[in-house]
């Protein structure tokens, strides 16, 4: 399986260009696309409904299925949290229903924009993991819960179908995320499989490392942000080492 990944743009109409082209000159070997979070600079934008609006247009011009997962600045980073996240969530909860090539997408009934696929051998799962101050603790609680509870549902409803899997979110993993992963660590230990966490380009570290030494079959690819990079080629082979990165 071979698909691309971008994430950290487009954050004014100069880029929304530069997604657009990005995406019209996507190789003809990418079987998707995942976008993976950051639509704007919150800061910046304040989160109109425009802005997810004019981001939507340009994805949608996708030739192949594009998936997005949200991203701190999507809605955390926001002056109205709640409101900011509902916006999205109205522009891109099941946004691959637009451009879907025959991929099979299941989602979270009760968080829409928690998606998995088994696609030709490989279990990918879209999550929604950021960093940041959240205002609603008992609904990101909540959250995180569903967020488990479909992961592992998943994992199992597949088992033996899959040769590996891709978890596909916004954050770099750290303390915010660390109970997410412990809450699937066993699970992830006990199918031995090799995992990948592919991420948005968080501004440190490296591009591809091992996140959690506790789990050194998971490795971690970060994706360059999309205003100065073009979507990152990931393929996804055999073996015990089947991910390729560029």
């Amino acid at each position: 399986v071979t698909f691309y990944a971008t994430s950290n743009t487009p954050y004014d109409g100069d880029e929304e260009k530069q997604l657009a082209s990005n995406l019209a000159t996507i190789p003809n070997d990418a079987e998707f696309i995942i976008h993976l979070g950051n639509l704007q600079d919150a800061s910046v934008t304040m989160c109109p409904e425009s802005r997810y609006s004019d981001a939507a247009s340009v994805l949608k011009k996708s030739p192949v299925p594009l998936f997005v997962v949200p991203g701190e600045q999507d809605w955390v980073k926001c002056p109205r949290q709640k409101d900011s996240f509902n916006k999205w969530l109205a522009a891109f909860g099941t946004f691959e229903a637009e451009s879907n090539n025959g991929m099979e997408v299941e989602r979270s009934h009760s968080n829409p924009e928690i998606f998995s696929s088994l696609y030709n051998g490989v279990l990918f799962f879209g999550l929604h993991q950021v960093s940041g101050s959240i205002q609603d603790t008992d609904a990101h609680e909540a959250r995180q819960q569903d967020m488990r509870n479909f992961f592992l549902g998943m994992l199992n409803y597949h088992k033996g179908q899959f040769r590996a899997v891709v978890i596909m979110g916004n954050a770099r993993p750290g303390p915010q995320q660390q109970g997410f992963f412990n809450s699937i660590a066993d699970a992830l230990r006990r199918y031995k499989g090799p995992v990948a966490y592919v991420h948005a380009d968080s501004g440190v570290g490296d591009a591809v490392y091992t996140p959690l030494p506790e789990l050194p079959h998971l490795l971690g690819v970060q994706v360059p942000t999309g205003n100065t990079h073009k979507p990152l080629k990931i393929t996804v082979g055999y073996g015990s080492r089947p991910f390729v990165v560029g």
